[in-house]
């Protein structure tokens, strides 16, 4: 059950690496919405952090679940704070995905939550996959974000 919590905050902490890295360049929508994406971006990794840090630390159940609730709630905000940007036209498929995914994200991360708490071990189990295919998803969006908006 610790490996599916490890590997989910690696993956969670991957993905908001990965949304900071949009550098400045180009229309000025474009700079604006770069500028958002990578505020939003590091809040989501400065918050990830620490909830990751808070489940690995955590030396009971409880302490684990409150770090999955803390994790749940970082990809949420980061889902609401996208959800509120101005893409370019050109980025807003994109956009609009990334938030589907992150919304995805943090009801799998309740389902590993869940799982903890009744001690359900095939729950958190079947969890795994889906963790590893919203984290493929999401890394597959933010690449085309990316390349969308000028990497």
């Amino acid at each position: 059950m610790m490996r599916n919590h490890r590997f989910h905050a690696v993956c969670t902490l991957a993905v908001a690496a990965a949304l900071v890295a949009l550098p400045g360049c180009g229309s000025s929508q474009t700079d604006n919405y770069k500028k958002d994406v990578a505020k939003a971006g590091n809040d989501f990794k400065n918050s990830a952090q620490a909830a990751s840090q808070q489940v690995q630390a955590a030396q009971d159940k409880n302490g684990k679940v409150q770090g999955l609730e803390a994790l749940k709630a970082s990809v949420n905000k980061a889902a609401d704070d996208f959800s509120k940007l101005s893409p370019p036209s050109k980025a807003k498929s994109a956009n609009d995905a990334l938030v589907t995914e992150l919304r995805a994200l943090a009801g799998d991360v309740d389902a590993v939550e869940n799982a903890l708490k009744t001690t359900d071990a095939l729950a958190a189990k079947a969890a795994l996959p889906k963790l590893q295919a919203d984290e493929a998803k999401i890394s597959t969006t933010i690449a085309d974000l990316q390349s969308k908006i000028g990497k």
